[in-house]
């Protein structure tokens, strides 16, 4: 992975991502853990290199070496995390997961009138539990229901901080998710898709299928 200041453009950052299921790693190391403590690190941006006279300079940009390798893994992980969780309604737990300066810039719980959500609703579709959180909105004429979950297992997964666990569990979801999926669309009675890293979102007009449970908020 590499990045680079883009100008009035913001950061630029490219990534190789071939196809297969590997982990990244550093060759003869140990494989990275993704669970554990992160620090905030306060690192000047510049990528070292080496001047036409050999002298040591650098470049734009922001470099992780080698040895660093495992903590970046760990805020990647946590940041991803934090995003699902806040997706479901779970900012409470999300903002647990990121640094203090993450924290500062994402804002407090309720940092905007209007913009919190409720992580309280759950449902059960082809035998899975989700929770999460619902909306209701219009469309022309018609009350719509969204609902945004996860899986009760992985979000406790996430909670507990146990990222390895977490990816550890992804596979065995996708595949019961790719049998049940059909079942599970016709017991919501709209709309209804899990993404890569267990999110559903699910849509629907107000009053038909499954009736979602209100347990109150977590």
């Amino acid at each position: 992975m590499a990045t680079a200041l883009a100008g009035s453009g913001g950061i630029e950052m490219l990534i190789l991502d071939p196809d297969g299921d590997g982990v990244l790693a550093v060759p003869g190391e140990r494989a990275l853990s993704l669970n554990g403590p992160i620090e905030e690190l306060h690192d000047f941006a510049g990528i070292p290199v080496k001047a036409s006279d050999g002298s040591d300079d650098t470049r734009p940009g922001f470099y992780i070496p080698p040895e660093r390798s495992e903590w970046f893994s760990r805020v990647l992980a946590r940041t991803s995390a934090a995003s699902l969780l806040t997706f479901v309604g779970d900012r409470k737990s999300a903002r647990e997961l990121l640094t203090p300066r993450q924290q500062t810039r994402v804002g407090s719980e309720y940092a905007l009138p209007g913009t919190d959500t409720v992580f309280d609703t759950g449902v059960v579709l082809g035998g899975m539990r989700f929770i999460g959180t619902d909306h209701v909105f219009r469309f022309g004429s018609r009350r719509m229901e969204a609902f945004s979950g996860v899986l009760v297992g992985l979000r406790q997964l996430l909670a507990e901080k146990d990222f390895q666990g977490y990816q550890s569990a992804l596979p065995s979801v996708q595949a019961v998710w790719a049998d049940r999926r059909q079942e599970a669309e016709a017991e919501w009675g709209g709309v209804i898709a899990m993404d890569t890293d267990g999110a559903v979102l699910g849509l629907r007009p107000m009053g038909v299928g499954q009736e979602l449970e209100y347990t109150g908020p977590h």
